[in-house]
């Protein structure tokens, strides 16, 4: 950036040097310096920009533009463990990629982290040993005022390939989980070895989630 500047500074005078010695037109009068000024500022500009674009750094796995959304084709890695805690999503084994946090209702805000392994837990039992072993992306989501609502924005912001995941090995999971703390919306993207059928899957009440995920512990 600083060498650009610095070499418009050097061409500045030059450009004006060669408008007083030979920038005639058509008529045989002077073109306006002011032109001149106009075109090396809009040049000057344009450089500026594409020296910020070339500067810019490569985002984290799953970041994009949108703050809520994760490209599940940025994981990379997605071999499901085969030590340590299993997790099973309707009996197919996943490696956990992505673990969405919200609270429930207006007013409910996250509690602090020393809280997050009991918020975990409430999932399945052994689900904090998954999530220390699979090392999943950790998101915070602002609160959310039901249940079918947050998985709707949920499946919407974290699309899976295809028929949202129909015939591939993605899935994904999100419903309510009562704990001690309170009421909070979890969201999960599961990938297998093999393509599936599991697709999207929204629970419709806290209990459901035992019926869909199993830790087979180590």
């Amino acid at each position: 950036m600083k060498r650009l500047l610095f070499f418009f500074w050097l061409l500045v005078p030059r450009v004006c040097l060669a408008h007083e010695g030979h920038a005639e037109d058509a008529d045989g009068g002077w073109i306006p310096l002011a032109l001149l000024g106009v075109g090396v500022a809009a040049a000057v500009v344009v450089l500026l920009v594409i020296a910020r674009m070339l500067r810019r750094t490569p985002k984290p796995a799953g970041e994009t533009s949108d703050p809520l959304a994760f490209d599940v084709s940025s994981v990379a890695d997605v071999s499901v463990p085969t030590d340590g805690p299993q997790l099973e999503i309707y009996n197919v084994p996943v490696r956990l990629v992505l673990f969405v946090l919200a609270p429930s209702g207006r007013a409910s805000v996250i509690p602090p982290k020393e809280f997050l392994p009991a918020i975990v837990g409430a999932v399945a039992p052994h689900m904090m040993e998954v999530f220390e072993s699979h090392q999943p992306v950790f998101r915070r989501w602002p609160a959310q005022l039901s249940a079918q609502g947050f998985a709707q924005m949920f499946f919407s912001h974290v699309p899976l390939p295809g028929d949202g995941g129909k015939g591939t090995p993605w899935c994904s999971v999100a419903g309510k989980v009562e704990t001690p703390a309170g009421q909070f919306l979890v969201g999960m993207v599961g990938v297998a070895e093999k393509k599936n059928s599991l697709a999207q899957v929204a629970l419709a009440h806290t209990r459901q989630w035992l019926d869909v995920l199993r830790v087979r512990a180590s």
